[in-house]
């Protein structure tokens, strides 16, 4: 069963009731997300993301 989130505008200054400004986003499990994290990553360009993982990756290497 899919599952869906529901991203709106703002409340500042915007009507809420304008659900033709609504998004569904499909939440869900990627494999390759899971098997090839850091080009994932820079293939759907999640920029920051890509910095804190290589960040998180050199922090754990570093300490063992």
């Amino acid at each position: 069963m899919p599952v869906f989130t529901v991203h709106g505008p703002s409340a500042n200054g915007t009507d809420i009731r304008l659900t033709d400004k609504f998004v569904l986003v499909r939440d869900g499990f990627h494999f390759w997300a899971m098997v090839l994290g850091p080009l994932w990553l820079i293939w759907n360009r999640l920029w920051l993301a890509t910095v804190g993982w290589i960040i998180v990756s050199i922090a754990l290497n570093s300490a063992w």
